[in-house]
């Protein structure tokens, strides 16, 4: 997640749009939200909750990403950020448990 922020940060440096720029501020509040909940975990405790915001954040992003690259602006640089959260979330699923089914 911090890598896909540093190139946005880049981007909206090199080339603002006020999509990109809001984009990178979203992304930078779910990359500070998952800092800290890591670092109030304790030692070897359970980081459930935690994995499964962090899926939530990244799906949230993905599809604005999605909205904001799609049509004309078709900019390979937000093509990268998404392959990088695509990877992220695939992390992520990769070690957190299954979210609760939701009762019917």
């Amino acid at each position: 997640m911090g890598a896909a922020l540093s190139v946005l940060e880049l981007q909206a440096r090199c080339a603002p749009c006020a999509t990109v720029c809001a984009l990178r501020d979203l992304l930078g509040t779910y990359c500070r939200r998952a800092e800290r909940a890591v670092a109030q975990l304790p030692a070897h405790g359970q980081a459930e909750g935690t994995l499964q915001q962090m899926a939530g954040d990244l799906g949230y992003a993905l599809a604005l990403l999605d909205k904001v690259n799609d049509g004309e602006r078709d900019d390979e640089v937000l093509y990268a950020v998404g392959y990088l959260l695509k990877a992220a979330r695939r992390l992520v699923a990769a070690v957190a448990p299954p979210a609760p089914a939701s009762p019917p």
